[in-house]
């Protein structure tokens, strides 16, 4: 799920972390990722990537381990209730 961010200039680290987010070394070079774990394991969690030339967050709910560190596929989530109640919440933070 895509959230705009419209007029946000603070930092993306800070609003993030206040949001419950951690940042997350992303194996893309120049790529800004976040997550936030639902329960004590690894996963699910909610994952952001953050595009700075389109100013915009990519939400979505990672539901086990990537197969190949190379890739971006995995079991994730990236529409439904839960997805959505979430983008919600995190575009709370940035208004």
């Amino acid at each position: 799920m895509i959230i705009q961010l419209e007029n946000f200039s603070g930092s993306i680290y800070n609003t993030l972390r206040s949001a419950g987010y951690s940042p997350l070394k992303s194996p893309f070079e120049n790529e800004k990722s976040f997550i936030k774990r639902i329960f004590s394991s690894p996963y699910p969690r909610f994952h952001i990537y953050f595009d700075e030339k389109k100013n915009n967050l990519f939400l979505h709910l990672d539901q086990k381990q990537a197969r190949y560190k190379s890739a971006h596929d995995h079991a994730g989530e990236y529409k439904g209730n839960v997805v959505e109640k979430e983008a919600e919440r995190v575009k709370s933070f940035f208004s």
